[in-house]
């Protein structure tokens, strides 16, 4: 066997050989046969990955990652606070405000990989207040239940109220009104507990979301 140019042979055998066009000659007494042959390019990896934040980049919250990656079949994520997946496509929650790099290591078949990585940068909680309780007894103690907040788009603005069974006693879009405790305008008689939504928007249009319960006490 006469391998040419090829340097990592084995008498009858090549390895680790580039993708191109080769010839082996083959030789037996006076004869001597060409052998061409071609070596097809392998696609590698291509790392790539898309982050989604479905409801704002706050603490706490979780963080979507889409990977876009092509030609690989594993993956592993590192989200730059210790926090790891093998997951395609992972959620991460941060505790912390601050900035990640988080990294993607794309990997294929043949031990190929590709690596890419993008920041993430997580805010501190939107300065809120939200109560637990009121009273809508008409003495001006305590009458509306009405979230405090600062730091926020007043234009992104929702604070919705349901009662337990699911049905819608109050929604705004003005940050500065409030539930008096009445539906329709005729006021609640018993104490009860209903569930609010807000969704709002910080400063930097992030998308956020608070739920949770407040009672109303009579």
């Amino acid at each position: 066997f006469d391998w040419g140019p090829i340097m990592t042979f084995n008498n009858n055998s090549a390895s680790n050989l580039a993708p191109g066009d080769y010839s082996v000659i083959v030789s037996a007494q006076d004869c001597d046969v060409t052998l061409n042959f071609t070596i097809d390019e392998i696609p590698g990896p291509d790392a790539c990955f898309e982050i989604l934040y479905p409801f704002g980049n706050g603490m706490n919250i979780p963080i979507t990652f889409e990977n876009c990656s092509q030609n690989s079949d594993n993956w592993y994520w590192s989200f730059g606070d210790l926090g790891t997946s093998n997951i395609e496509d992972p959620t991460h929650n941060y505790n912390q405000e601050g900035e990640y790099v988080v990294t993607l290591v794309a990997n294929n078949e043949f031990g190929c990989n590709d690596t890419v990585a993008q920041i993430v940068s997580i805010i501190g909680d939107t300065d809120i207040f939200i109560p637990n309780s009121f009273t809508p007894n008409e003495d001006g103690l305590n009458d509306v239940f009405i979230p405090i907040m600062r730091e926020i788009n007043k234009t992104g603005y929702n604070f919705k109220i349901y009662n337990r069974f699911g049905q819608l006693v109050f929604e705004s879009f003005n940050i500065e009104q409030g539930w008096d405790g009445k539906v329709n305008g005729i006021p609640i008689e018993m104490s009860s507990i209903f569930t609010y939504v807000i969704k709002y928007e910080n400063l930097n249009g992030r998308k956020m979301l608070k739920k949770g319960s407040v009672s109303l006490i009579k």
